[in-house]
């Protein structure tokens, strides 16, 4: 009896996510100062950073990662059964000087990146969180794609219980 009842649980939840499009899919999961949550809509790197910084969180924009905690927090936010999300790491500068940076105007200075990535000509990153295809990435590792592919969205905003966070900002 309880076997079945905890199945149905599972049941209504994978069923509630997969029908939430562009509604925030599984939790907030907040770090510190800094809070992730994952929406399912389908956009570019470029749309998806509009996305986040119009919801209703000030300073809102796509996540970025500087620690491992962060990494985890942000695959918890997730949630539901999307297998990867944009993040705010993008290319910025021409080609013979472009650095990897965060759309909220912070340097790399942590990475999580897939075997072999960031491939060359791929200018913006996404997350893994498992992928149904192919398994070809692992839970947490990040991907070099092009900025002009669709993918769902993973926003930060500060945690509103604590206050602000550093670097966090509308910058692009």
């Amino acid at each position: 009896m309880l076997y079945r009842a905890h199945f149905c649980i599972v049941f209504v939840t994978v069923f509630v996510c997969f029908s939430t499009t562009g509604q925030s899919c599984g939790q907030v999961n907040c770090v510190g100062g800094t809070c992730f949550q994952h929406f399912n809509v389908d956009l570019n790197w470029k749309s998806a950073l509009n996305y986040c910084q119009n919801i209703s969180h000030p300073n809102a924009t796509l996540s970025a990662i500087h620690n491992a905690f962060e990494n985890n927090a942000l695959i918890t936010s997730m949630g539901c059964f999307a297998d990867f999300a944009w993040i705010g790491l993008h290319l910025v500068g021409d080609s013979n000087s472009a650095q990897w940076e965060w759309a909220d105007g912070t340097p790399l200075s942590y990475n999580n990146w897939e075997l072999n990535e960031p491939k060359n000509g791929t200018n913006c990153a996404q997350i893994c969180h498992f992928n149904f295809s192919d398994q070809s990435c692992v839970a947490g590792k990040w991907i070099g794609v092009d900025c002009n592919d669709t993918e769902n969205v993973s926003c930060m905003y500060a945690n509103p219980t604590i206050g602000t966070t550093t670097g966090l900002s509308n910058n692009a």
